[in-house]
């Protein structure tokens, strides 16, 4: 059986939305990759992080070894819950597609939010997905913000409303373990 915050990271990841929904494919299909990359819920362990980032939306690169709609419900939930101690390098280099290895790049928003983050931490010890996590307003993702504002209506993002992630957030803060 799975947890409320695993039933939560597939009800965003696998949302019909991206397919069916005129604004939420505007925004999937600025992606140029094939298969297409599912949309971010979050990356990871929102349940007990010290501190949850928000950004727009996120970005991709196609050679990134990614979920995509093939891809089986409990990978696709190892991989946002522990993407940067298993699906990353030092938390800012992704895991590569077999072939692409050499293409790594860092993901400047990771370092960012990083940064920023051990800013506020007085030992400067936080850690990407241990003690941060990062999700964005708007989960599909695309290069330069493209067709974020349209998709960030409410109404488009019918498969998460925030309202949900804020709900789950605040039961598990009440929870005394």
């Amino acid at each position: 059986m799975r947890t409320p915050q695993e039933e939560l990271l597939l009800q965003i990841s696998l949302c019909r939305n991206r397919i069916k929904n005129e604004t939420c494919s505007k925004i999937v299909h600025n992606q140029k990759c094939n298969p297409l990359h599912l949309p971010e819920p979050w990356s990871g362990d929102l349940k007990n992080a010290k501190i949850l980032f928000l950004g727009s939306n996120p970005s991709y690169n196609c050679h990134e070894d990614y979920p995509t709609a093939d891809t089986n419900p409990d990978e696709i939930i190892d991989f946002f819950l522990n993407r940067f101690s298993k699906y990353s390098t030092k938390e800012l280099y992704p895991k590569m597609k077999k072939g692409y290895e050499k293409e790594k790049k860092w993901v400047r928003f990771w370092a960012g939010v990083r940064a920023r983050a051990n800013e506020l931490s007085p030992d400067k010890t936080l850690v990407l997905g241990r003690d941060i996590v990062i999700s964005e307003l708007v989960h599909c993702k695309s290069k330069s913000e493209k067709g974020v504002k349209e998709a960030a209506d409410a109404r488009a993002q019918a498969c998460y409303e925030p309202s949900k992630l804020i709900n789950y957030l605040h039961i598990e803060a009440l929870r005394v373990d």
